[in-house]
């Protein structure tokens, strides 16, 4: 079964448990006004039962309860709900026993009887305020792990990208050599195999071989065609590229 949990667009959920059906109607009728959705239980264990699959933003419990004791049902309520804001509801004769175990950590705070509706609000609005970060935060850690998983998804797919066009490029720089050599191997005055020695411009001029009809403009002519040809290769490469950007 889902888990039920309140959200920034939903009602924070308010758990009432006591004994006394009264005592839950009173608490409802006033937390009910400031738009809080509220499930009350007149038994802890149905109650318990209940926190399996819901999760509130503030529990309040009677101290006193023929079944089990606030204090003992709201340890098990920390035990499956850790985040949840945790009040007793107490009478004046309990109060040192209950500032007791709120001093000691077992129970976020507590409500004296009769209370003030006030108060009352007061109390569990803070309580609803301080589940509601743990919530954001959980909620945030989510997007953050899905954002991560996505954005490694990504960069992988792209380095893929990115090796498949550099392998293109050097594909189009093969073809380019081999166009360039054999137009030069073509020239009855050019020998392939000297194309292929270096440079053409520094080799001309290096060596004093004669090539009539060869001129240096015929050399520059050709290492021109060559670099657009490279030029051509690195547009291709930007455009496969592109959605890098």
């Amino acid at each position: 079964m889902a888990t039920q949990v309140s959200n920034d667009l939903e009602k924070p959920l308010i758990l009432l448990v006591d004994d006394e059906e009264q005592i839950i109607s009173s608490l409802r009728r006033v937390l009910v006004r400031q738009n809080f959705d509220v499930q009350g239980f007149v038994d802890p264990h149905e109650a318990l039962a209940f926190l399996q699959t819901a999760r509130p933003h503030v529990v309040i419990s009677d101290m006193r309860m023929p079944i089990m004791s606030g204090q003992d049902f709201l340890a098990r309520v920390f035990a499956i709900r850790p985040e949840c804001y945790r009040i007793v509801l107490t009478g004046y004769a309990d109060i040192e026993a209950t500032l007791d175990v709120v001093n000691r950590g077992g129970i976020s705070g507590f409500l004296q009887k009769p209370w003030n509706s006030e108060q009352l609000v007061s109390v569990v609005s803070k309580g609803v305020a301080h589940t509601q970060l743990y919530f954001d935060n959980e909620r945030l850690q989510r997007e953050l792990a899905n954002a991560n998983a996505n954005l490694e998804e990504k960069v992988e797919r792209r380095t893929k990208q990115i090796k498949a066009a550099l392998t293109k490029l050097q594909q189009i720089h093969h073809s380019n050599l081999n166009v360039i050599f054999n137009l030069l191997s073509a020239h009855p005055n050019i020998n392939g195999e000297f194309a292929k020695k270096g440079p053409l411009t520094a080799r001309w001029r290096q060596t004093q071989i004669p090539m009539p009809g060869v001129t240096f403009g015929f050399i520059q002519r050709w290492t021109r065609i060559f670099k657009l040809m490279v030029l051509l290769g690195l547009h291709l490469l930007a455009q496969q590229t592109s959605l890098l950007c």
